[in-house]
């Protein structure tokens, strides 16, 4: 066998399939005859047998080429050699777009002849998931604006206007005044309408219904997602299972049957957790307290402050005191937090806590979930390697077992009560004259206006130092994280492209919320276990607090 090599005498890449090596052999008579074609590889050669006396040109696309600067054909001597090599001279008809796959290294590179007049950047882009339905889900919980600046504007446009006139944000006159009139104490109708107004917002904003339309959520189809129904497929595993609450019968109305509601409500009673961790709670009853001239321990920092700046507030603070009876307790809130996520907040902890259903593993698979998570990213960024996404998808299966256990009794009305109280204690606090009885700090930037003023209390009170801002990241994206885990529908999920379109969705908020809990617990959930004590991670976070809290106070009474 004769190894033919074709090597072009031009600067141009050409296709090697666009040759041929014609083969024309002598016949008896003496004369040249043709005898056959070869097509050549990918290197630009051929293994071919060929006689002493043969002739060999070269075509390109047809058309006879000019060989070795001699002639169009060369012949073989009497010893047939083991290679040829072949100069092709600027073969005609070349096209400067002319494709050609050339083997290198065992990797097939497609390369196209372009005139680049500066230099190439090549990049390597990240691994992601294949498409996926529940990414517009993901993508609805992720942007949500359901901030408390939107909230704020909203009651105040609703206690500023007329109740005898107009309507404001899809308030009639006629409903304000009657809500301004609903608690049973007398001169409290600007608490009572903001009491109202705020769970009219909350009923409105919070649910997914009322959000289907919205611009922000094109990039992905949420009704898609949702299905005929226009509920979420989790909810339509469990409706399956409840066939009879789901009625269409208008006369079941007449026959007293309840009816279920299958519309999925935003809120996490998690949100609620860290905010009164934060002391967001405390601070407002310390004020409830000092306005009721009531003293708070044996030196209350609160003693000597005037409270003349809240004169403005006289019928909110009053009406928040008189309807103290029903609202949530801590203890009542306390019990919720245990039986959805086994925790509770121990400064508010009563004597002879004792719940009877508490989520114990939650802490266990939600940490080890946000550490999977970190490990997928750190994968992700690695453009080399495909991330490994089933540890991840494992991780949100039991997660979303454990949510789903406590997702009874209180769990639809308590998260959004007590989201109602938190919002309307959050806009009392955002006021101004909260702020001239307090002081705040002007010159700190913090995200709602409110924040500043907790901060400022705990100061006062000697509570923890660790900001305010950081336990509003902890509630803000852990509600985020946790929606997702909940209403996600990993029962059914086997593929990991789920998982992993989950955690590109939420990464800033996973990053965001192992940072602000390592600052406010000290506790790195980002660690492997070997760097840190891996009991250390299931503590509750209230004990952490505590903890660093004494921590700290040791280190001020010796230095």
């Amino acid at each position: 066998m004769t190894r033919i090599i074709i090597i072009p005498q031009s600067e141009r890449i050409y296709d090697p399939s666009d040759f041929e090596i014609s083969v024309a052999r002598r016949n008896k008579d003496g004369a040249y005859k043709f005898y056959k074609k070869f097509t050549l590889e990918r290197n630009f050669s051929v293994d071919t047998e060929v006689w002493s006396d043969d002739m060999i040109g070269v075509e390109y696309k047809g058309i006879t080429q000019t060989i070795n600067e001699k002639g169009n054909y060369i012949t073989i001597g009497k010893t047939v050699p083991e290679e040829i090599t072949l100069n092709v001279q600027s073969p005609d008809g070349e096209n400067s777009n002319v494709v050609s796959n050339i083997i290198e290294n065992d990797v097939d590179v497609n390369v196209k002849s372009i005139d680049f007049k500066g230099p190439l950047e090549i990049r390597l882009t990240p691994s992601t998931g294949g498409p996926t339905k529940d990414q517009a889900f993901w993508d609805l919980i992720n942007n949500y604006k359901f901030d408390f600046n939107h909230y704020r504007n909203f009651i105040d446009d609703i206690l500023s206007a007329d109740l005898s006139k107009g309507t404001v944000h899809e308030y009639p006159a006629p409903e304000r005044r009657v809500d301004s009139r609903r608690l049973p104490f007398n001169r409290t109708e600007a608490y009572s309408l903001l009491k109202f107004a705020t769970e009219r917002y909350v009923e409105r904003v919070y649910k997914i219904k009322n959000h289907l339309h919205d611009s922000d959520y094109e990039k992905y189809d949420i009704g898609d997602y949702l299905g005929r129904d226009k509920i979420i497929p989790y909810y339509d595993l469990i409706k399956s299972k409840l066939k009879e609450y789901f009625v269409t019968d208008p006369r079941a109305q007449e026959t007293g049957f309840l009816q279920a509601d299958a519309d999925a409500t935003l809120i996490e009673l998690i949100w609620n957790y860290w905010y009164e961790e934060g002391k967001v709670n405390q601070s407002m009853a310390a004020i409830a307290r000092r306005f009721q001239n009531i003293k708070n321990g044996f030196k209350d920092p609160l003693l000597n402050f005037a409270l003349d700046p809240l004169r403005p507030l006289n019928n909110i603070l009053w009406g928040f005191i008189q309807d103290a009876q029903h609202r949530l307790t801590s203890t009542r809130r306390n019990y919720e937090y245990a039986s959805e996520y086994d925790l509770c907040v121990l400064s508010n902890m009563k004597p002879g806590f004792n719940p009877a259903d508490r989520r114990s593993n939650f802490l266990l698979s939600f940490n080890q979930l946000l550490f999977e998570a970190t490990e997928y990213f750190v994968q992700s960024d690695n453009t080399t390697i495909r991330p490994d996404g089933f540890k991840l998808l494992n991780a949100l299966r039991d997660t979303h077992r454990v949510l789903a256990e406590g997702a009874h009794n209180q769990y639809g009305d308590l998260p959004t009560v007590a989201r109602v109280e938190a919002l309307m204690e959050q806009w009392i606090l955002a006021r101004p004259e909260v702020r001239e009885f307090l002081g705040g700090r002007i010159m700190v930037p913090y995200e709602e206006p409110w924040m500043d003023r907790v901060d400022s209390m705990k100061s006062l009170q000697g509570w923890d130092n660790t900001s305010i801002s950081f336990y509003r990241d902890l509630a803000v994206y852990g509600e985020k994280i946790t929606l997702g885990i909940r209403l996600g529908d990993w029962t059914n999920k086997s593929r990991r492209d789920h998982a992993t379109n989950w955690a590109d969705a939420f990464r800033d908020a996973i990053q965001r919320y192992i940072h602000s809990y390592y600052t406010v617990t000290g506790i790195d959930l980002a660690a492997p276990n070997i760097n840190i004590n891996p009991a250390d991670k299931y503590l509750l976070p209230g004990m952490l607090i505590h903890q660093k809290h004494i921590k700290q106070r040791q280190f001020l009474r010796k230095y």
